[in-house]
């Protein structure tokens, strides 16, 4: 049977990964240092603070996946029509045929990125 503490405890772990908002990784350390402390009291905090570090680590290697699928796209969709002369001849370059039509995508892309990040 659960007690009540055990529950708080696996309720505090749960939402101490909302500290990511106030203190950088916060989102790791928190949950980390509860979940270490209390393991070895009870198998249902154990298991719910595997479940939560399980679940960080995850979003996080899912953003950089999607950092590194979305920037490349980012570059090239801006600067597609320009030229490597137009950089190291420093001249001055204007983007042609620049549709925000076709941007949709990477603008979708980006704000996903931003938001898990």
């Amino acid at each position: 049977m659960v007690t009540t503490n055990e529950k708080n405890i696996s309720t505090l772990i749960h939402l101490s990964t909302l500290s990511q908002y106030f203190i950088p990784f916060g989102n790791y350390i928190f949950p980390i240092l509860l979940w270490s402390a209390k393991k070895n009291d009870s198998e249902f905090v154990d298991y719910n603070g595997k479940q939560v570090i399980n679940f960080q680590l995850s979003i996080l290697l899912y953003s950089l996946i999607l950092a590194l699928i979305a920037v490349p796209i980012f570059i090239y969709t801006f600067l597609k029509n320009v030229t490597v002369t137009n950089f190291s001849d420093n001249c001055d370059f204007v983007f042609n045929h620049f549709n925000t039509n076709n941007i949709t995508g990477t603008v979708i892309i980006a704000i996903t990125a931003i938001i898990l990040f």
